[in-house]
């Protein structure tokens, strides 16, 4: 009996080393062959100069995952993208051949906030999961779609408020507002924001808005002058902020740009003399902070494969945390519930209480709830020459979501 009882210990203690060993023989039956995810970004279109580096941000992150961390419990991830050139007709067709692909894909990554508010439901109908920018309409009502940012009008209250406690004058700081005439453009100029600047004693002296593809701002600008702005505010990218600040130039008027999402390398290159001193907001470190281990690890990749100026945006260190991110709830999940339990159903759960995550050590901080698919910080920037040097750490945006959803 004493022999017997001791080969059942012996046998036992084996199988617990094999399942420390090599987790995945624990991990259920139904082990993948492949994963899949699927990118519908706008490579050649107007959105392409700023979001465009979120293919290859995207590319060198699953690489390195697949290659240093051995992708999901051995599966390798396949990250397929498609260009929609920012035309929805098209964006929403390639959506259509992608859920026809087998393997179906798990994650869904739309390159524009419109693209990815006109897909929340159907993702949802069919069952995938949606990281894409974030507008309001993009995210809510909730569905399966979670923001790879926070809310602009969040990011906004963010800015507002530091140039507030940073404002020296015995007066209220004056904010003139100068965006695209577009639902991003439009996105910080809610309820929520004009009470919450009127909270903290900033006052909005003026509304303007432009078209995307308007070059000339003279008009807008010069009744924001008028109105005697002591900063001015956006929500656009690098077009509409050259315009801005062009403009500003031609007029003689010395004033710096708040433009909330996003002022970044691409932009700045076009015309360095004209943006210093202006700020803006990233969800993700700078290109800048050379000493930092997480730029030093995408620094690594973005020169193994050869990328040039043209992909050095904040897009592609978005494109890195994308897939950090889903790379961690992926593996959570598959730890928790063995590869029989992974779907959609465990990742939202596991992505929804995501708290405090850091890729690679610390590119930036994500942190969902259930009730808010939306990230909680993003650090302050200021342009300088040619860099983009960080004024602030990690900070707690407001939550600002519209009312209804709260």
């Amino acid at each position: 009996m004493r022999k017997g009882s001791q080969i059942f210990t012996l046998v036992t203690i084996f199988i617990m080393f094999l399942v420390i060993a090599f987790p995945e023989i624990s991990l259920g039956a139904d082990k993948p062959e492949t994963i899949r995810t699927v990118n519908i970004l706008d490579l050649t279109g107007p959105y392409a100069p700023v979001t465009g580096p979120l293919a290859p941000g995207l590319e060198d992150a699953w690489k390195y995952i697949n290659t240093e961390l051995g992708g999901v419990h051995g599966v390798k991830v396949d990250s397929i993208t498609k260009d929609f050139a920012g035309k929805m007709p098209l964006g929403l067709s390639m959506y259509n051949e992608a859920i026809t692909m087998q393997p179906k894909p798990l994650f869904v990554t739309p390159g524009s906030s419109p693209l990815g508010a006109a897909l929340r439901e159907r993702i949802k109908e069919d069952n995938l999961i949606c990281v894409t920018a974030t507008s309001n309409e993009a995210i809510y009502p909730r569905a399966h779609s979670f923001g790879v940012y926070p809310l602009y009008v969040e990011m906004a209250a963010l800015g507002v408020k530091y140039l507030k406690d940073n404002w020296k004058e015995n007066r209220p700081l004056r904010i003139g507002i100068i965006t695209w005439d577009t639902g991003y453009g439009r996105a910080i100029i809610t309820d929520e924001f004009m009470e919450y600047a009127k909270s903290i004693g900033v006052e909005i002296v003026g509304t303007e808005v432009f078209g995307i593809r308007e070059a000339d701002v003279t008009s807008q600008l010069l009744r924001l002058r008028e109105k005697k702005a002591d900063w001015l505010m956006s929500n656009l990218a690098a077009s509409g902020a050259v315009a801005i600040k062009k403009g500003c130039k031609t007029m003689g008027w010395d004033i710096n740009l708040y433009n909330c999402f996003v002022t970044e390398w691409g932009t700045v290159n076009l015309a360095p003399p004209l943006f210093q001193g202006d700020i803006t907001t990233f969800p993700v470190k700078s290109f800048d902070e050379t000493d930092d281990p997480s730029i030093q690890k995408v620094t690594q990749f973005f020169k193994a494969n050869n990328r040039t100026i043209k992909d050095k945006s904040v897009f592609y260190l978005i494109g890195w945390q994308t897939a950090l991110v889903e790379h961690h709830v992926m593996k959570a999940v598959v730890d928790k519930h063995g590869w029989n339990g992974f779907n959609t159903k465990n990742l939202i759960e596991e992505l929804s209480h995501l708290t405090e995550f850091k890729p690679l050590d610390g590119l930036s901080e994500v942190t969902y709830s259930p009730e808010r698919y939306t990230m909680r910080k993003a650090r302050l920037y200021k342009i300088k020459d040619t860099q983009v040097i960080p004024l602030t750490d990690f900070l707690e945006v407001l939550d600002m979501r519209p009312k209804e959803y709260r």
